[in-house]
This record gives C-alpha cells, structure tokens and sequence, in this order.
C-alpha cells in the first residue's frame, strides 16, 4: 500500500519513506594536497597537526580552542606552544605538553606534534589562558632554556622576554636545583637584558611588560619565586624533589 510522503504530494511505500527524511550527507574533509593549496595561497594556517583560517590566526581565543580540542585534562602546555598561546610566536609545530611530577601520559605514544614530559611542576608556575592551562612566562623561559640547543633556544627566549618574561626571574628559578643541560641553559637566559639583575630585585615586583594577551587567574609577581631552603650549603626547592625528565 502506498501513502503520501508529505514531500510534494509523492506516494511512496511507508517502508522507503525514511530515504526521503534521512540527513545529507556530510561534507567530505579537503584532501591534504587541497589544505596545502590553501596553505600555499595563505588562506590557511598551519599549526601543528591542523590548520587555522588566516584571518583568526592570531586570534587567542582561536589559538586557544585548537589546543583545548587536542588536550587530555590535566595537561599544561609549555614550552614553545606556551609562547604560541600568548600571541608570542607566530607558528605552531610541535606542542610541548607538560605533566606535573607523579603523573604520566600513559601508555601510548606521542603523535608527531606532541611531545609529553614528565616534570616538576609546582601549583605557582602554572596559570590559565583562555581557558588552557599553560607554564608562567619565566617558567617557560627556564623550561626552553634547558630543552633547546642554544640556536633554536634563542630566539624563542627573545619572544619570551617580548611577551613580558623577567629574565632574571628565570635565570633565579633554573638556579634552585641541578638538572641535565643546567649549565648550557644558564649561559642562555644570562645573555637576555635584565637577567644579571640581583635576585632580591628581581623579587621586588618591579612592574614588567604586560602578556601579549589577557591572563586569566595570573600569579602575582612576588609569588613567582620559589622558596628556597639551604641544605648542606645546596639550595633546594622546598617540599619539592629533583626534577626529571621523559617523554611518554
């Protein structure tokens, strides 16, 4: 038997009605020689494993929502990625992913544009950003200092103290405790303006630049030094353990 459709007075069998009132069908994803076309002709961003439109690139809000799409809860973005966020740097490549000491990424491997490490991390080095939890500016400076080979450390250290990093802040934090590639790092942050200021000015608060973007929950100057406990004539980071380093 056959029945009216209710589209344009059609009859159809009741049991084909459901082709008529079935969605459309999705579009289809741009094939990658289409985004690199698009890319090439500036229509497109690249940033890490994706893409953003040109005209909101630049955008913190727009920055933020990519990275919030491919973060786990918990994560901390730093590094790199952290300067990305704040509108400091200009391209994405991979995102250093930072997970506080005691927890792990799990067992599964880092794609291609993440990279996880496992580090200490106390609650003050860690602020929020349009919504994405992301390492303080002098952290990040630290972090970049002993991650990175002095060519490529460099000019990320640059835009670190453009978006408002105190260097000697920094150059004071990577002091509180040894770790790999410590010395290298110091010889870094040590070439920026402003780090062979004493640590006890570098605590006063002095106003610095502001962020390249707003900083939601921001911790105040004065709280960005770690307290500092002498032991044995070593300097320790109290309640805190040695710092290490891996990548899930």
């Amino acid at each position: 038997m056959l029945a009216p459709s209710g589209h344009s007075g059609r009859v159809v069998s009741p049991a084909l009605s459901w082709l008529l009132d079935a969605p459309a069908a999705p579009q289809t994803a741009l094939a990658p020689s289409d985004v690199a076309a698009l890319v090439a002709e500036g229509v497109l961003v690249s940033a890490a494993d994706g893409v953003l439109p040109a005209d909101t690139a630049a955008s913190g809000a727009a920055r933020a929502g990519f990275l919030a799409q491919r973060l786990d809860p918990g994560d901390v973005v730093g590094g790199a990625a952290a300067l990305w966020l704040r509108g400091a740097l200009d391209r994405l490549g991979v995102v250093d992913v930072v997970l506080p000491h005691g927890r792990t990424g799990g067992s599964r491997r880092d794609p291609a544009w993440r990279r996880t490490r496992a580090v200490l991390l106390a609650a003050h080095h860690v602020e929020v950003v349009g919504g994405v939890r992301v390492t303080t500016l002098e952290r990040t400076a630290t972090d970049i200092a002993l991650w990175h080979p002095a060519r490529e450390a460099a000019p990320l250290l640059r835009a670190a103290v453009a978006a408002g990093a105190d260097p000697a802040l920094a150059l004071a934090l990577l002091a509180v405790r040894r770790r790999p590639g410590q010395r290298a790092g110091r010889r870094q942050l040590r070439r920026l303006p402003g780090a062979r200021r004493s640590p006890e000015r570098a605590a006063s608060g002095l106003p610095a630049p502001g962020d390249a973007v707003g900083v939601e929950d921001a911790v105040h100057a004065a709280d960005r030094v770690d307290h500092v406990a002498q032991v044995g004539g070593v300097r320790h980071l109290e309640g805190e353990a040695r710092e290490g380093h891996a990548v899930a």
